[in-house]
């Protein structure tokens, strides 16, 4: 890129990764909007240490879908009131510490994010602010349907077996043939009894 160019990405689709978009600290002068970054662990991850400074992740009012955005539309104009603000702390702590990705899908991940949200005094800053999110996902034309997961049918084949097997232990019929064959009738399993005398 030459001098004083600017890079536009738009009507992207950075869906289903372990890091959405990955930017050097040095990367400036990029304006980023009408992209839909769609459950990734991280959507926006900064490679090298440093600070993430003149990008623009809006364009004239229209900013980027973030799933992760917890914000509301109470004008329904199709952006978020409130600005969307990637500021995960584990996210912060797995930059400076690489091996720490050994807990990215456990629960300490969530706990380490919960106890940011609820104590402000740890709460890191901001990677980046969207001022303008969208509260909808832009898909582009022609890009292919996911297909839906397959239907398993062992869930439904464990139930109706444990429902089956509860049924039968407690229904009532079972109990007198189970006193008859413990005392006077004939022995299902072959067991000798001694009689008393």
């Amino acid at each position: 890129m030459a001098v004083g160019s600017v890079g536009i990405f738009s009507g992207n689709v950075f869906g289903y990764n372990d890091i959405g978009l990955a930017l050097m600290p040095s990367v400036r002068h990029n304006q980023f909007s009408g992209n839909s970054f769609v459950e990734n662990q991280e959507q926006v991850a900064i490679q090298g240490g440093g600070a993430m400074a003149a990008n623009e992740w809006h364009v004239n009012g229209r900013g980027n879908y973030w799933s992760d955005y917890a914000g509301f539309d109470a004008d329904g104009d199709g952006r978020g009131d409130i600005p969307y603000r990637a500021e995960r702390l584990f996210e912060t702590l797995l930059e400076n510490n690489p091996e720490l990705r050994l807990f990215v899908y456990s629960p300490s991940a969530n706990a380490v994010d919960f106890a940011a949200k609820a104590f402000p005094i740890v709460r890191p800053q901001a990677k980046l602010i969207d001022d303008f999110p969208l509260m909808q996902p832009i898909v582009p034309t022609g890009t292919p349907i996911l297909p839906a997961p397959p239907q398993s049918n062992a869930v439904w084949v464990l139930a109706f077996l444990l429902i089956t097997s509860a049924v039968l232990m407690s229904w009532p019929w079972l109990k007198p043939i189970a006193q008859k064959a413990g005392g006077g009738g004939p022995n299902p399993f072959g067991v000798k009894s001694k009689s008393k005398r």
